[in-house]
């Protein structure tokens, strides 16, 4: 009898541990998931709160938010060729308030879609400013992120259920909620600056022998000539597919907003490889299917600095052979401003003609000397 009794008090205090244990475990996921969705800080509920400062870099995992819920009227969104613009010079020279959502790596697709949150979540966007990498246009599936890339979609779709990946999300609870966001003293900002977001330019990185040493030029002998290589029969519907697919529908359904889309010019070291492969004509002809599907939209203003040779053939001016650095990005605002390097319908042919002549003739051998 007393064994039984035993037996029963064991299964009780079994019982009632169990139902400790859990009620434990539910406390602490609810108190993680209500101080994560309270601190916010992938803004994906609400805005900065205004006595805690929220430091910004993660592109994939805020930009979304920044789009949601911060107040702006134009709207930086680019690959990494936008990364080190400021948005207190695009506000000193277009008269706006803009924010900073740079994708490093970027397709089209990811670039439209945020740009449609600005859109769906009430902003007036009046202006955006975007690249137009030429890479983006030989995506195969014109609806598809770069893949090597991590995605929390859990932060873009409308699923609320799916906000457990967030609020129960370990990383982003100790690395985001607690260590990155911190109490802030009076007069300072809420944020990182969207002049600081993102930006990775030095003055001393770079240069000539940095440049060289990102490809193998040492056997290069340019025996192609520079118009050897043609697009294939298909690149041009599938890079209309692309646009179509993403941009220009935007374009077409918001009048009220001005598209400053530019090209951005990749050093000459990078075009160095371009002429040994004998695809210069092919680059170029890249470009005016860009060129010619844009120009015909009022509301699109089209820029290419290919022919800013000073900058394209100086090696300080890059991080690598395609990345500019920031004082670049300032010249590239200002000239957007004063409308410098801007194609029309009247001078894009000339535009590319000019720059086939001068990529296609350069003398690439000096270079590396």
């Amino acid at each position: 009898m007393k064994e039984k009794k035993k037996g029963i008090s064991e299964n009780r205090v079994c019982r009632w541990w169990n139902i400790a244990t859990i009620g434990i475990i539910v406390l602490v996921l609810t108190f993680v998931g209500a101080y994560t969705g309270y601190i916010d800080p992938c803004f994906h509920y609400h805005a900065p709160l205004t006595n805690l400062f929220y430091p910004l870099y993660s592109q994939r995992y805020q930009n979304n938010g920044i789009a949601k819920h911060f107040d702006y009227d134009a709207m930086i969104v680019g690959t990494s060729m936008t990364e080190n613009f400021k948005t207190s010079e695009v506000d000193a020279l277009f008269g706006c308030h803009a924010v900073k959502t740079s994708f490093s790596g970027a397709y089209m697709r990811e670039l439209a879609d945020q740009m449609q949150t600005a859109y769906d979540t009430g902003h007036n966007v009046k202006m955006i400013i975007s690249t137009l990498d030429g890479y983006m246009l030989e995506v195969k599936d014109a609806e598809s992120y770069n893949p090597i890339y991590t995605y929390p979609t859990y932060l873009y779709d409308k699923n609320v259920f799916n906000d457990v990946a967030y609020l129960l999300n370990k990383n982003i609870f100790l690395n985001m909620a607690i260590d990155g966001v911190y109490d802030r003293a009076d007069g300072t900002p809420q944020t990182t600056s969207f002049d600081d977001y993102s930006f990775w330019s030095t003055p001393d990185m770079g240069g000539k022998d940095v440049l060289l040493s990102e490809y193998e030029w040492q056997n290069y002998t340019y025996a192609k000539a520079w118009n050897e290589e043609s697009l294939p029969e298909n690149w041009y519907k599938q890079a209309e597919n692309v646009l179509q697919s993403n941009l220009i529908p935007l374009i077409e359904q918001h009048p009220e907003t001005e598209f400053y889309l530019f090209i951005p010019p990749y050093s000459i070291y990078d075009w160095d490889s371009t002429r040994e492969s004998g695809s210069i004509a092919m680059r170029i002809a890249k470009q005016q299917a860009i060129i010619e599907a844009l120009l015909p939209y009022e509301n699109v203003r089209l820029f290419s600095f290919y022919d800013a040779y000073d900058i394209v053939t100086n090696a300080n001016n890059y991080r690598d052979t395609a990345h500019y650095k920031a004082n670049v990005n300032s010249v590239i605002l200002q000239w957007m401003a004063e409308g410098k390097h801007q194609l029309t319908q009247k001078n894009y042919e000339d535009y590319l003609a000019n720059i086939t002549h001068f990529y296609a003739s350069y003398d690439y051998k000096k270079l590396h000397g």
